[in-house]
């Protein structure tokens, strides 16, 4: 069994889902979610049982009548072909869109996640770890868990695109251009060079062979940015992820 929260008049209600098998020991009776009206309990087409929290009926622009069943769980308008799956909404903590695969499209234009990503960007440009309970704050304090929620959210492609698109306006707010980067590179090999060393020589040029691609096999210049600040990302999580395993796991022998 899950609960999910939503906002009714101001105020955070908890609803359930159940799965089939709870329902039925629960002697919860429901229908198919395309038959449900206002307080019903439908089943999903995955197996999963929540409240109807209403079903409307709209005329469309071609004056043909179309309806919507709006549940707990999830929302679609009912077609031959439609489909409500719980777990893949919860997977993308979406339950208001037809096509949760599309939320993180929205969410990317909302100014909490522009706050949580200028943050990010913030503790990356002072060379500090990001505290992911203060993003988690800034993004979604009203989440039971909102360090996970902002988590979730920076392991989205759009999201590793934003923090890459700010911190290249940083950067170049501080004068570090393409340019500049190159020119330093120059330096460096200028340097090398006189003092006959080598390594920082061919480290350099190295260097100058990954910027310019011409690596037979390297990607694009941009794209290998990208994946650069993915990996940041994805590592800061991850880093995270197994620090909070270990603490865990420590207390529990300790007990």
């Amino acid at each position: 069994m899950d609960t999910l929260y939503k906002k009714i008049d101001g105020e955070k209600v908890p609803f359930r889902v159940y799965t089939r098998d709870e329902a039925d020991e629960l002697g919860i009776e429901y229908v198919h979610w395309k038959e449900c009206t206002d307080g019903d309990y439908g089943l999903s087409d995955d197996g999963y049982v929540g409240k109807c929290m209403y079903r409307r009926e709209y005329v469309t622009a071609k004056n043909k009548r179309s309806t919507v069943v709006k549940l707990c769980y999830g929302t679609a308008f009912i077609s031959k072909y439609s489909k409500i799956l719980y777990e893949k909404n919860r997977a993308y903590n979406s339950y208001a869109h037809q096509r949760p695969q599309h939320w993180i499209e929205a969410e990317v234009r909302k100014k909490r996640t522009k706050n949580a990503v200028n943050a990010f960007v913030a503790y990356t440009i002072a060379g500090k770890k990001p505290d992911w309970e203060v993003l988690g704050t800034i993004y979604r304090s009203d989440e039971k868990e909102p360090e996970k929620t902002v988590k979730r959210l920076f392991k989205q492609k759009e999201v590793q695109t934003m923090v890459k698109e700010e911190l290249k306006k940083v950067l170049i707010g501080k004068g570090i251009t393409e340019e500049k980067v190159l020119d330093l590179h120059n330096e460096a090999i200028e340097m090398a060079r006189e003092k006959n060393d080598i390594s920082s020589f061919l480290r350099a040029t190295e260097n100058f062979m990954d910027l310019l691609d011409m690596k037979p096999s390297k990607k694009e210049v941009t794209q290998s940015l990208e994946m650069g600040v993915t990996t940041k990302i994805l590592d800061a999580i991850n880093s995270e992820e197994k620090k909070s395993i270990k603490m865990s796991e420590t207390k529990e022998l300790s007990e």
